[in-house]
């Protein structure tokens, strides 16, 4: 494998990075198989985008730990709208969904479910991720390419016959006299989706979107430990060489960053192709690629949809100012949620999968233990992405970014 550019400011940094790269090396000549296996993609020279200033003064992320004093209603600005109207699919005769979170893993999506599933006014689909527009099973490890309802061509696929048969079948049924509940979907793969806003657009043009984003360095970790957890245990049928490199965050970030960067070098433009292009490079890569939000949320943006986008952070510290913003976001009328349920944690590190609680005492998984020098490097890919999301802020257009972000980015 040919040599990767370090960061200049950070010899350390340069070092470690080096060596996660010298690992994976290793891996690929001993199992005789070249970079191309690993990844799925081409072999090709990777080449890490330039470094942002030195580092010295980046604080770790610590969402649970860093001043459990709030900050403010960073919602207050979230206008009140009225009960939604029922959209009449014209085959069924019954209500569309009104509401649904479409992203992000590994984000405390769970949590928002339980605590919504209470809410007499939401009607949840029949499982929490059905996944039906954009199937996640098939961006585990990175290996294959997602699997699109709305693919190849979102103008008509899925047809109006399989989305009224097939999709709206997942839901209860509400007939749009008298009604006071909203039917609702839960599955957060949705937000990194290329052909969904247009589709949706089509079929679900009246449906009320929010996402719940999480510290980008912090989720993308979450989520190689959830995957490298996974690919640990006997029912797991990915191949020994990513099981290897799974067990190596610094090396799997040596091989897959580089692959990511390059797809995205190609399409940074704003325009709709360009975002389409970027977002279909973000969803090449499942632990990576989903910690980048900017250009998905102005995809969906350029697709006439308001996303309503919240914060993993604000959901641990504040978890009411939360609910209320969902709540004037869609049209409810505010509901008196469990205090357990404000406090519980469902799918964390020890206890995975989404109708898991959490220990009494357990956090969510941290980025804590992950090294400097990795950390440093994740820092940097995610700059660019986050200091967008802070002119998106200052706009006004998403509710200002948390503190720890703030902290990291230096914003």
């Amino acid at each position: 494998m040919s040599s990767t550019p370090c960061l200049p400011s950070s010899p350390a940094v340069c070092t470690s990075f080096l060596l996660g790269m010298a690992t994976a090396t290793m891996i690929i000549m001993m199992f005789g198989l070249n970079d191309s296996v690993l990844t799925g993609f081409p072999r090709h020279t990777p080449n890490l985008s330039q470094a942002g200033p030195a580092h010295d003064h980046l604080v770790p992320a610590r969402e649970h730990l860093v001043a459990k004093k709030t900050r403010g209603d960073p919602y207050v600005g979230t206008p009140q709208s009225e009960f939604p109207k029922c959209d009449v699919d014209g085959q069924s005769g019954f209500c569309k969904p009104g509401f649904m979170l479409i992203g992000v893993q590994k984000s405390g999506s769970s949590t928002l479910y339980k605590l919504l599933a209470s809410n007499p006014q939401i009607l949840p689909a029949k499982q929490k991720e059905l996944v039906w527009w954009a199937d996640n099973h098939r961006l585990w490890l990175d290996q294959r390419p997602p699997n699109f309802r709305c693919e190849p061509d979102p103008a008509t696929s899925p047809t109006s016959s399989v989305f009224s048969s097939k999709y709206l079948s997942l839901f209860p049924k509400i007939s749009p006299n008298g009604r006071k509940e909203v039917t609702a979907e839960f599955s957060v793969t949705y937000l990194h989706c290329w052909c969904c806003p247009q589709s949706f657009q089509r079929l679900l043009p009246s449906v009320r979107l929010a996402t719940i984003l999480r510290h980008p360095v912090n989720r993308a970790y979450s989520r190689w430990k959830e995957q490298a957890q996974m690919a640990s245990s006997k029912n797991w049928k990915a191949n020994t060489l990513h099981r290897v490199l799974k067990s190596n965050f610094s090396a799997y970030a040596s091989i897959k960053l580089p692959e990511l960067q390059k797809c995205l070098a190609k399409n940074h433009n704003e325009s709709l192709d360009g975002l389409k292009s970027q977002v279909f490079c973000i969803k090449s890569s499942s632990i990576f690629g989903l910690s980048l939000y900017s250009a998905p949320l102005k995809f969906w943006r350029l697709w006439n949809f308001s996303v309503l986008v919240l914060y993993n952070y604000d959901l641990e510290t504040q978890p009411m100012t939360v609910m209320r913003a969902i709540e004037r976001h869609v049209g409810l009328t505010p509901h008196d949620y469990p205090d357990t349920l404000l406090h519980q944690h469902f799918n964390t590190a020890k206890h995975l999968g989404w109708d898991n609680k959490a220990g009494k005492t357990e956090s969510p998984s941290t980025a804590d233990d992950l090294d400097a020098s990795t950390r440093t490097v994740l820092v940097d890919f995610y700059r660019e992405d986050v200091k967008e999301l802070k002119v998106m802020a200052d706009e006004g257009s998403i509710a200002a970014l948390p503190q720890p972000w703030v902290e990291t980015w230096a914003l």
